[in-house]
């Protein structure tokens, strides 16, 4: 943020549904994190909004590649390029995601990838940023702290990031294949354009009145026990403690730091669904063989089957 010139009295749009370190980072830049509804669908930041939200304030768009499905880039590069905000490209979960062909982080301002433990290169913490701007590449090179350990344990990584990338890939589009035959499932939708998912995560909505009615936690739960890694989803960004209780405002100045701000009195039907709704499996599930696909999918048939008794 630092980087794009962004500080105190500016306004960043960015996905309702997203880790906290999306709102974060503009927080501690002291700039306002402005909050959209995402896609239904997708689960990618919906295009529409996003260009609602924009105001005389407005300095920057932060497009996220939910579960390594990229956002809208068409539509958020020609928001960005007709009213000039720069565009920045959350890339923690989509490290090799591809849209028309061509690798993601590379049609904003900046992209920014995680090596954080689970995701798809880790190195423990951190990550990296790419930019074609000098002025920008130079201010981020600056504060760099990634050693050369590090950076050599995610060099051999790279050597396998594509074989890996096309493995999930290619067992997620037979998961949305195998799944479709599940009443109550429905996976994360895959835009045409996406050429490639990195797949940080194969998401699906779990629509709990075909399982008897159980909670998503005890759907997580009845998965676990069936051998299956997966997780729920986290939270929608506005019902955080810090935006709750207006703890956010400590790091904003002037009028930002006293005035209502819309966003938060908006409703977000789409995040609320996805942040409540959704089951992950992590990616290491997906670097299995096509028969681990299939105990996948017999894991969720029998926990429908069984369900009342899960009730």
């Amino acid at each position: 943020m630092a980087g794009l010139g962004i500080g105190a009295g500016d306004e960043v749009i960015l996905p309702d549904f997203t880790f906290v370190a999306t709102a974060s980072a503009v927080l501690f830049a002291n700039a306002l994190p402005v909050l959209v509804d995402v896609d239904p669908n997708t689960y990618c930041i919906d295009c529409d909004l996003v260009e609602a939200a924009v105001t005389p304030r407005t300095k920057a768009i932060i497009a996220v590649h939910m579960g390594g499905l990229p956002a809208d880039l068409d539509r958020l590069t020609e928001i960005a390029n007709r009213i000039g905000l720069a565009l920045v490209e959350d890339c923690a979960h989509a490290h090799a995601s591809e849209w028309r062909g061509k690798r993601i982080g590379t049609s904003g301002t900046a992209g920014t990838f995680s090596f954080q433990a689970s995701k798809l290169m880790t190195a423990g913490e951190g990550g990296i940023i790419i930019s074609n701007d000098d002025k920008f590449e130079r201010q981020a090179r600056s504060v760099h702290r990634l050693s050369e350990w590090q950076g050599a344990i995610l060099h051999v990584q790279l050597s396998r990031l594509d074989e890996q990338t096309h493995r999930r890939h290619q067992n997620s589009r037979l998961l949305d294949k195998l799944l479709s035959e599940i009443p109550g499932i429905t996976p994360q939708k895959i835009d045409a354009r996406c050429t490639r998912n990195g797949q940080y995560a194969y998401i699906f909505h779990v629509d709990t009145k075909q399982f008897a009615g159980i909670s998503v936690e005890r759907f997580v739960a009845a998965m676990n026990a069936e051998g299956i890694p997966n997780q729920a989803s986290y939270p929608p960004v506005h019902e955080l403690h810090m935006f709750r209780n207006g703890e956010y405002r400590k790091r904003l100045s002037g009028k930002q730091a006293t005035e209502d701000h819309p966003f938060l009195q908006k409703k977000f039907p789409a995040t609320q669904r996805a942040a409540w709704q959704t089951v992950w499996l992590p990616q290491p599930a997906l670097l299995g063989a096509e028969e681990d696909m299939h105990e996948i999918v017999a894991a969720l048939s029998k926990i429908q089957k069984h369900a009342k008794e899960l009730a």
